[in-house]
Formats: C-alpha cells, structure tokens, sequence
C-alpha cells in the first residue's frame, strides 16, 4: 500500500499513522528537554547539597553528646 499525505503533516500508510514534526517543533520539544534536564540537574545537586548540610549537622550533635 503507499503512502499519502493530507499536506497537514500526517502520513498515512500501511495501517499506520504518524505525524511528522517541523523544525520548529521539534527544536522547541528539544529546548523544552534541555530545559527540563537543568531543572533536574538544579534540583539533584539542591538535594545533596540538603544532605551534605544534615550530614555535617548530625556529626556536630553526634560530637556535642
């Protein structure tokens, strides 16, 4: 069966259907990504710097006792 397009960015063919993405959109879903990764990075290193603090405090408790 061949393929055909309705010109909206669709490809219909062989019982299947996907969209095809623009550059536009697939930089803006790429930006979005990398946006989303920093915002993990800032939140992991945000947690270890929690940790690091409990940590240090625990050890000043542990030699107060």
């Amino acid at each position: 069966m061949a393929s055909s397009s309705n010109g909206a960015g669709d490809i219909q063919g062989e019982g299947e259907r996907r969209r095809e993405y623009t550059n536009a959109e697939h930089g803006d879903f790429l930006r979005s990504e990398r946006a989303h990764r920093k915002q993990h990075e800032a939140t992991i290193q945000a947690m270890q710097e929690n940790q690091a603090t409990q940590t240090s405090t625990l050890e000043l408790l542990q030699k107060s006792i």
